[in-house]
């Protein structure tokens, strides 16, 4: 084969290498993305980004103001800086995925029961225990159950990483919040009157004839619960969970429970 010819191949065999390595989402060499980068590696972070619950709008290849706030939100969410560049720590986060127990690190034997998709919030292995408990498999829970502490009420709760952010978001407006109640402004913080749940790994009303709560995702807050295993009609002005899901919850990104008579239950559905 002529040198020149030969030459020319090996140079081809290179580029395609080179071209493939940069490409990989999780190499870390590759060139950092962000505001008005395109192509295809945009195009794959859109999807990614869309897949794991950051909405982006669809996946052209432009890097936009949607796919920005869309990695601001994910860096947070991770306890990253929110830049809005993805470079090497937001790709190793963004295309290392937690949020699903298999592997060999898995005890599949021991955890033989595979949860529902919970959005971004992933799904887990897990064994029922009694009275409705269950045994979530300690690989995913290291991997997406952290501890935080709860603005204002000061007190150390687990919840799932991916809404850890919401959590803080909702308990420092209840921190800073006040309301008018019968005539006078009172705090927020308050209306509190008991915090239970979080994470708490069970079947809903503790049934093992039901599904699993959001409870067991670290996703879902009970507040007074005595007084609110019922429905709150829009007239109960002065009703303290109605005036913490206006005030707080709701536009911290929480559903509320009341819509099925569960009006102590707060909880992150995507």
């Amino acid at each position: 084969m002529p040198i020149k010819k030969l030459c020319s191949i090996v140079l081809m065999t290179a580029l395609m290498f080179s071209a493939l390595s940069v490409a990989a989402p999780g190499n870390a060499a590759a060139a950092n993305l962000a505001w008005g980068s395109r192509g295809n590696e945009v195009m794959q972070l859109q999807a990614t980004l869309n897949s794991r619950g950051f909405w982006c709008g669809p996946a052209d290849g432009i890097f936009g103001p949607n796919t920005y706030q869309a990695v601001v939100n994910f860096q947070r969410s991770v306890f990253l800086a929110p830049d809005g560049i993805v470079g090497p720590n937001t790709r190793a986060a963004l295309y290392t995925d937690t949020s699903v127990s298999r592997g060999e690190k898995t005890d599949m034997v021991r955890y033989p029961k595979l949860s529902k998709a919970n959005g971004r919030f992933g799904q887990f292995r897990y064994r029922d225990l009694t009275g409705g408990r269950i045994e979530v498999d300690p690989v995913w829970v290291a991997n997406n159950i952290v501890t935080i502490k709860l603005p204002g009420l000061n007190r150390n709760v687990q919840v799932h990483r991916l809404a850890a952010n919401q959590f803080i978001q909702a308990f420092n407006l209840i921190k800073n919040g006040s309301a008018i109640v019968n005539g006078r402004t009172v705090s927020l913080l308050s209306l509190v009157w008991t915090m239970d749940g979080t994470y708490v790994p069970r079947h809903i009303n503790w049934n093992p004839a039901k599904g699993l709560s959001n409870h067991s995702w670290g996703t879902a807050i009970d507040i007074n619960a005595a007084t609110h295993l019922r429905y709150v009609n829009s007239w109960e002005r002065s009703d303290p969970n109605l005036i913490l899901w206006e005030k707080a919850f709701g536009p911290a990104g929480f559903s509320w429970g009341n819509s099925y008579g569960d009006a102590m239950h707060y909880e992150l559905l995507y």
